[in-house]
This record gives structure tokens, C-alpha cells and sequence, in this order.
């Protein structure tokens, strides 16, 4: 009678095939932007909501990224400031331009929310009501360096494809020893459960 080490190295080598032949090449890491992107004829308007909580030391990369991009339409950034206690706020204002960059603070939080969940929220409402024509939201975290075509593209991709949403996994910095040992094995154990072709599968 088969062992307990022999019954699950089997099912070990089962789930592995079963996962290499059948759960959507979850591997590849080819499901990226077009490097070539058409112009369109109109370009709708994009409000960026960025929640933030004591992000100091990198929101300036993040709101110098967004302030800089080269999108051919109206584009708003609406930083929240999520009850930060350094000062995430002032940095940004640094970095902001007047008449795209809106700094707002978040309210305190209420019942049933979390507070990053609260602070998108309370920036979404804040874009339908001051800015009420906009047709995207970009969602980002408050410390990502954006290319500067990064809002073009995706609006391309939104609107040549006609896609309700499209999202990016951003390159995540690994310095340290301990980074580059565990972080790339945690996008691949992410790749596992959602792979990127079968997520990018409109069948």
C-alpha cells in the first residue's frame, strides 16, 4: 500500500501537470501594453485618484510622474490625503501643478469602511462633482513612477477595444536580498491564480 510521502508526491506531480497543460499558460509574462498606439480622433477626459497615507518620502515621484504625462485630452489629479500624520500633503504640493493637481483630504473614516477603500471613495465623488464630463478613472497607489505615455496607452487600449477597464501590474522594486528572493515568487504564485492570458480571454 502506497506510503504517505508516495501519495503526495503524486498529487504534487498531478496539480503540476494539471496546472502546466490546462490552467491557461499562467507562466507567461507577455500580456503588456502595444508598444505602437494608434491616435484617436477624440480623446475623452481622465480624472486620476490617488489615496495616500503617510507617503512623504515618495509621492513626489508619483505626482511629478502623473503631472507630467503627455495625454492630448483633459486630465485631472486628485491626490487624497488619507488622515496622513507626515507631511504627505506639502510634498505633494511641491510637485503639483496649479491647474491640474487637486489636493484634498479625506474625511474622517466611517463605519463599515476601510480606510483605503474610503479614501478612492471620497475621490471618486469628488471627480463627479467637479468633475462631472470625465469618461476614465485612473486608479494608482501613491507610489508608482508613471512613463510618460502611461495615460495615453491605457486610454487606447480602453477605447480601440472597447474595454470597461484595463489594468497594469506595476514593475514592484526589489533592492535588497530578501526582495529579490521573495518578491518575484510572489508574482509568480499571483500568475497562478489569475493568469494573465486567461484574465486578457474575452472567450
Amino acid at each position: 500500500m502506497p506510503d504517505f510521502l508516495t501519495i503526495s508526491a503524486s498529487l504534487a506531480c498531478l496539480t503540476w501537470f494539471w496546472l502546466l497543460m490546462s490552467h491557461h499558460d499562467f507562466w507567461r509574462s507577455d500580456q503588456r501594453l502595444p508598444s505602437v498606439f494608434a491616435d484617436l480622433d477624440k480623446w475623452p477626459s481622465v480624472v486620476a485618484v490617488v489615496p495616500a497615507r503617510n507617503e512623504a518620502d515618495v509621492i513626489t515621484t508619483t505626482i511629478a510622474s502623473l503631472d507630467t504625462q503627455d495625454y492630448p485630452g483633459v486630465f485631472q489629479i486628485i491626490l487624497v490625503d488619507d488622515q496622513s500624520e507626515d507631511d504627505t500633503a506639502n510634498a505633494a504640493r511641491t510637485r503639483a501643478s496649479d491647474d491640474r493637481v487637486e489636493i484634498i483630504q479625506a474625511p474622517p473614516l466611517r463605519s463599515g469602511w476601510t480606510g483605503k477603500l474610503a479614501a478612492m471613495n471620497h475621490g471618486v465623488e469628488h471627480a463627479y462633482k467637479h468633475f462631472p464630463d470625465h469618461v476614465y478613472i485612473l486608479f494608482t497607489d501613491a507610489d508608482i513612477a508613471h512613463p510618460p505615455n502611461a495615460v495615453r496607452r491605457l486610454v487606447v487600449k480602453a477605447e480601440t477595444e472597447e474595454r470597461n477597464l484595463v489594468s497594469l501590474l506595476a514593475r514592484l522594486h526589489c533592492e535588497s536580498i530578501w526582495e529579490r528572493f521573495l518578491i518575484p515568487a510572489f508574482v509568480f504564485f499571483f500568475q497562478k491564480m489569475f493568469p494573465f492570458p486567461a484574465v486578457n480571454n474575452d472567450h
